[in-house]
């Protein structure tokens, strides 16, 4: 009680510790919340960046080489000497490509008027992204991305039903011989589209053809099994 009695009269006896202790309170209160704001602004900006990739990127470059050595199409060997280093979590494959994408049905008529918008300007061109879904939940933020969909209440209905089996085919899918191919797709695409999950979607590709060397189109038809939402505009608005 004395020491507590003793710093308060010497505290009060001067105006100017009263100043010196709020000065001080101010510029670190200041600096603690500079920092907090720094620190936020780096994690979005990395995430902004990195987007749904992973930290590392390894692309296959097909080009003639002068010892007539042909790149390996399977990517596990070159994956596995990437797993072996200490540092790396896990490596994933991926199989990128473009197409176009067209809703089927009742939809085509809302995909017209968006290809035909005079301000919009866009071709409908997407980047198809083959994963294997068990290894890129390790690599990615792919599942958090799916999942902050189902827990949202306003968009729950469009997200997948099982986060462990993303592409298992949605209930009530009719039975007319179609193959399944199971695709789930950025939210934004998603909306502008106007998809459902269980929408089938025609999605048209260009495939080389090595034999008479000439680019051949290819149509596929994909089923949406739900949608994914990362926060960043480019992958949510082309990728699925």
């Amino acid at each position: 009680m004395y020491k507590l009695f003793l710093s308060w009269r010497y505290l009060t006896a001067r105006r100017t510790n009263l100043i010196g202790i709020v000065g001080i309170t101010v510029g670190v209160g200041a600096l603690i919340m500079i920092l907090s704001i720094m620190t936020g602004f780096l994690d979005e900006h990395r995430a902004a960046i990195r987007g749904g990739l992973s930290d590392l990127v390894i692309t296959p470059i097909h080009l003639a080489r002068a010892d007539r050595a042909v790149p390996p199409r399977d990517p596990e060997p070159l994956l596995d000497i990437v797993r072996a280093d200490p540092r790396v979590v896990d490596a994933a494959p991926r199989l990128v490509w473009g197409g176009m994408i067209s809703p089927r049905g009742a939809q085509t008529e809302v995909a017209e008027v968006y290809y035909s918008h005079p301000e919009t300007g866009n071709v409908p061109v997407v980047q198809l992204v083959g994963i294997d879904v068990e290894r890129e939940y390790g690599v990615t933020t792919l599942r958090s991305a799916l999942e902050r969909v189902r827990t949202d209440p306003s968009s729950a209905r469009h997200g997948v039903r099982d986060l462990d089996n993303p592409f298992e085919p949605p209930p009530g899918l009719p039975d007319d011989g179609v193959a399944y191919r199971g695709v789930l797709v950025g939210k934004k695409l998603y909306d502008t589209f106007q998809m459902r999950v269980g929408d089938r979607v025609n999605v048209l590709t260009a495939v080389p053809d090595t034999r008479s060397r000439t680019v051949k189109s290819n149509n596929l038809v994909f089923t949406v099994c739900g949608a994914f939402k990362t926060g960043q505009s480019e992958i949510d608005s082309d990728i699925a």
